[in-house]
Formats: C-alpha cells, sequence, structure tokens
C-alpha cells in the first residue's frame, strides 16, 4: 500500500506541477483598462472587452515577444533573477517527483531510502520555487509597478496542491524508510 501512496501522490504531483509551469500565476488591471496575466514564464496583455485575444505578449525567461512588457522594473535585477529562477526549480521539483514514482514503481521496496531522498528534494525545489515566484513577480516586472497583482490563478493554486502532494509523499516515504516499513 504505501509503494503505490508514495508513487501516485508523486504521480498527482507532477500533474499539478505541469499545470504551475504552464498556467496563470496572477492578473493585474492596468490603467489602460487592459489586463495583465501573469505566468512563470511570461505576461500576456488582454484587452478587458475579448479575454480571449492577446494584445502583447512576451516571455522573460526567453526574452521573446513584446519584450518591454516583460522589463525589469528600475533596481530589480535581484528581484528579476529570483523571478527567472522560479521556473527552473518547479522543473527540478518535476523531474524529482518523476524520479521518486519511477523508483518507487519499479523497485518498491529496495530503494526506500533513495524515493524518499528524491521526494524530499522535489518539496524542496517546489517550495523554493514558489517562494520565489511570490516574493518576486510583482516586483521584479516594469509592467506591473504600481499595480495589484492578485495571485490565485491555474498555475498558482496548482503549485500548492503539487506541493501538498510532495510533503505527503516525502513524508510517508522518509517515516516508512526509518520505521522499515515494507
Amino acid at each position: 500500500m504505501r509503494p503505490r501512496l508514495i508513487a501516485g501522490t508523486s504521480l498527482l504531483a507532477m500533474l499539478f506541477l505541469v499545470l504551475a509551469l504552464k498556467g496563470e500565476w496572477g492578473e493585474a488591471l492596468a490603467p489602460g483598462g487592459a489586463l495583465l496575466k501573469v505566468t512563470l514564464q511570461g505576461i500576456t496583455q488582454v484587452t478587458q472587452r475579448d479575454d480571449t485575444l492577446p494584445v502583447r505578449d512576451c516571455s522573460y525567461l526567453r526574452g521573446r515577444g513584446a519584450v518591454q512588457l516583460c522589463a525589469p522594473s528600475e533596481g530589480g535585477a535581484a528581484t528579476f533573477s529570483m523571478l527567472c529562477a522560479a521556473f527552473p526549480l518547479l522543473v527540478t521539483g518535476l523531474l524529482f517527483a518523476a524520479a521518486c514514482a519511477g523508483l518507487t514503481i519499479v523497485s518498491p521496496y529496495g530503494r526506500r531510502a533513495t524515493a524518499a531522498a528524491f521526494a524530499g528534494a522535489g518539496f524542496a525545489a517546489v517550495l523554493g520555487g514558489t517562494t520565489l515566484a511570490i516574493i518576486s513577480m510583482r516586483p521584479a516586472l516594469s509592467a506591473l509597478d504600481g499595480l495589484q497583482l492578485q495571485l490565485g490563478s491555474v498555475g498558482y493554486t496548482a503549485a500548492w496542491i503539487a506541493l501538498g502532494f510532495l510533503a505527503f509523499s516525502a513524508a510517508l516515504s522518509t517515516t516508512s524508510t526509518m520505521l522499515g516499513h515494507t
């Protein structure tokens, strides 16, 4: 039962991490009436009348699109670097969750300590990435200067759900290993 729970929660964490990496984390209403939708990769500016057609979009990780929209805030180089580090940390957490799930499925009892280490490392990476994104998202980008950023969209919520699944997987695998359960 324990290996199934660990593998299942790691797989669910992977699913939610994919949503967190691709989904919106928040939005802010610009003075001109445009809505800015922020992800871990960039910003999309849409009009209030037609929410489906982007007016401009950019990727601050790749430097593509309307790069002036994704420009760092004045004096915000440190927070911009923190924001850019959030995406790779969540990808690292996704890879650790995959390693934990794969190892638990292939060798449910032989590599318990390694699977526990992968689950714990995945939890730490996702916690670090989510924390960096929350702390740095608004102050890092000049397009969000003076705007009220509302976090809580699909990507943001999915990151916290994945974090919960990874915490459960790490706690279960670590305690099972310490207690010698099979």
